[in-house]
């Protein structure tokens, strides 16, 4: 079994063993987390296109007018007239 972790390059622990698959909560191996983790990566992926294309000047419009629009609000709840 060993070897066939190794074959299939999964990663050792610091010990140089595979003791973590072993200690690993069995939830983790069911399908519904496969299908959640899926998404996720899904995800991720489609945040990492997103930004790769985007500028950073178009970047920074982004955040200016998230705290143009943290700021209203700050001063609507803080500041009522």
């Amino acid at each position: 079994m060993v070897e066939y972790l190794k074959n299939k390059n999964f990663t050792l622990s610091e010990e140089g063993d595979f003791d973590f698959l072993l200690s690993m909560p069995l939830w983790s191996l069911c399908s519904d987390k496969l299908a959640d983790l899926k998404t996720k990566i899904e995800q991720k992926n489609q945040l990492l296109d997103r930004l790769e294309k985007t500028t950073a000047d178009e970047m920074w419009i982004e955040e200016l007018d998230r705290l143009a629009q943290a700021y209203i609000l700050d001063l609507k709840t803080n500041f009522p007239f």
